[in-house]
């Protein structure tokens, strides 16, 4: 039927591919057979395996939370040239800095943004001013400014901004047009909540985190647990395309054209984000009919109502103050040779950039990536060389929307398109300690199984309870629709980290992982995400002893091993299939 053609198909591909040189079968085949080869790549596996299990995971995380790295900065070109350094010195062949000139978006140092509630009188009731926290000044990126006309007018609360949440409010009779909507983050990427917004012509919008989605133990907000404080605020960004807003499809070079700004895809108002406490302040004084059960968060106060308008005050005022335009971002790049297929890459990434310390996003990601790089590059200085060449990338401005992976494959779209063997990308390497969750192409759904075989399990409680290996316990949490006994199940790739170019756009073979919450959405598991309490403190909640990160590394290397170093690609396409039939 249609999954045996589509397999076929598949299979060709593949075999086109992979096996251009007309030698390249008998060359696998005699290698296969040589003891001598086989033994020294298992060598070279326990080599890296050793180095991984006593690598200073704690002493890197501390070093790069301690380092501002918001994409488009001084500290984005500081932040790169560390890594640069530290790649030269490991081992690895050509690190440079690959560089691009994007559209970014940043605070502007010297109006802030500003919410206030005002009085008949035209006095403030409550403000919030928002500055810098630390390094950062918590905002939405590509927001639209307001400038010296801030937007003054009644305020509506729209749930999660989906677009059932808005047809609700049309029901209701609520006015959204020329008001400010305040929306609850989660369920939906916030950019969408902004566009819906937009859609109702709204005049602004606020975002803040609910309590009931992000304060699971609100009697003990961090640092007492991972559960989010009151004054806690997020960063984030609203672009909904990937890359470059004003460069699409072709790579953001000094003498690139650029289309107009008004053109590009980006908001069209101003968007504001709040704490819990300061929305508190917000949505207590609302008046309108109460809002749906369903829409009732946690907040500390008597009623969620819809508005518009407050019981007392007058009216809310909002100011927007960013600074967009152009910016440079830097990548990192260094590689380690092929010996026999110099010409086929294996390609191992993480982004840089950060909003915040960025203890879980990126930087578990980023020592992961460093760790194993050095475990490469040491092994490289003996005189070791991998049968296939491995590129190390440290991504810059991901935060914004995959802007230096985006920039860098439109950059060097034919070479990856057939060079490319796989893209191996770690975002956040660890947001829970439940289990590991693995997101990948159905190709590489073997190798994952195989590779996480053999990676000992971080959870002391699960190897008590029988599970000795980290497939064991992603097997126990999420078995396979196919085959559950013996097959652990592997998500779709979104869109929203660095694999996507190279999967969505190149059809390179890709895998993204990380450890995390058994039972937990992606929110109330790392309700710290984008905060300025994204911190090593943060971080040492969840896996002290930095097991957990170890072994996600561990896994990470073992699969760039096996794509790198065996003669016989590590790819099977009977997972195709499986899951082909799933989607019919």
């Amino acid at each position: 039927g249609l999954a045996i053609s589509v397999l076929g198909v598949i299979c060709g591909v593949l075999l086109g591919h992979f096996a251009m040189k007309g030698a390249v079968r008998d060359k696998y085949e005699g290698e296969a057979a040589d003891p001598g080869f086989q033994q020294s790549a298992d060598g070279a596996e326990r080599d890296i395996t050793a180095f991984l299990e006593t690598y200073d995971y704690e002493g890197m995380l501390s070093k790069l939370t301690s380092m501002p790295k918001l994409g488009g900065t001084e500290a984005d070109k500081t932040s790169a040239e560390f890594i640069e350094k530290l790649w030269t010195s490991q081992g690895l062949h050509g690190v440079h800095l690959a560089s691009y000139q994007a559209y970014l978006s940043h605070p502007d140092p010297v109006r802030h943004s500003k919410v206030s509630i005002i009085d008949s009188d035209g006095s403030e009731v409550f403000s919030i001013v928002r500055k810098k926290v630390g390094t950062i000044e918590p905002y939405l990126a590509y927001s639209s400014s307001t400038g010296d006309s801030p937007v003054v007018a009644d305020v509506v609360f729209a749930n999660y901004g989906r677009p059932e949440d808005f047809e609700h409010l049309q029901g209701a009779g609520v006015q959204v047009a020329g008001n400010v909507v305040i929306i609850r983050f989660g369920r939906v990427f916030r950019g969408n909540k902004i566009k819906q917004a937009e859609k109702q012509r709204a005049a602004a919008v606020i975002l803040y985190p609910d309590p009931a989605d992000y304060a699971l133990e609100p009697g003990r907000p961090f640092p007492e647990s991972m559960s989010l404080p009151g004054d806690a605020v997020s960063s984030g960004t609203l672009a909904l395309l990937n890359g470059d807003p004003l460069t699409p499809i072709y790579p953001a070079t000094d003498d690139a054209f650029r289309m107009p700004v008004k053109t590009a895809e980006l908001p069209s108002i101003p968007a504001f984000t709040a704490s819990f406490d300061e929305a508190a302040e917000i949505l207590r004084r609302m008046k309108g009919p109460p809002a749906p059960d369903d829409w009732k968060g946690d907040l500390n106060i008597s009623e969620y109502r819809l508005g518009p308008g407050f019981i007392k005050e007058k009216s809310l005022q909002l100011e927007v103050n960013l600074r967009n335009g152009l910016a440079t971002t830097y990548n990192v790049i260094g590689k380690i040779p092929g010996d026999q297929e110099p010409e086929k890459l294996v390609i191992v990434g993480n982004h840089r950039d950060a909003w915040s310390p960025g203890a879980f996003d990126p930087v578990s990601g980023t020592v992961a990536v460093l760790a194993i790089a050095e475990a490469y590059g040491r092994l490289a200085q003996q005189g070791w060389k991998p049968r296939r060449t491995l590129v190390f990338c440290s991504w810059g401005s991901e935060e914004f929307a995959l802007v230096g992976s985006q920039e860098w494959v439109e950059e060097h779209r034919v070479q990856l398109s057939h060079q490319a063997v796989a893209y191996l990308n770690v975002d956040i390497s660890v947001q829970g300690n439940g289990t590991l969750e693995v997101a990948s192409t159905p190709l590489l759904g073997q190798l994952m199984w195989d590779t996480t075989k053999k990676v000992a399990n971080p959870d002391e409680a699960e190897v008590h309870r029988g599970r000795s290996t980290v497939f064991d316990t992603w097997l126990s949490f999420s078995p396979s629709y196919n085959n559950p006994e013996s097959e652990a199940r592997f998500l779709d790739l979104p869109s929203d980290s660095d694999y996507a170019p190279f999967f969505h756009e190149l059809g390179v073979p890709s895998v993204d992982l990380r450890y995390t919450c058994s039972n937990l959405s992606f929110d109330s598991c790392l309700p710290l995400y984008h905060t300025n309490h994204e911190t090593g403190m943060a971080y040492k909640l969840i896996d002290n002893n930095f097991k957990f990160l170890r072994a996600v590394s561990q896994v990470l290397g073992l699969a760039a091993y096996e794509l790198a170093v065996r003669p016989l690609l590590a790819m099977t396409v009977r997972p195709y299939a499986a899951a082909l039939n799933q989607s019919l």
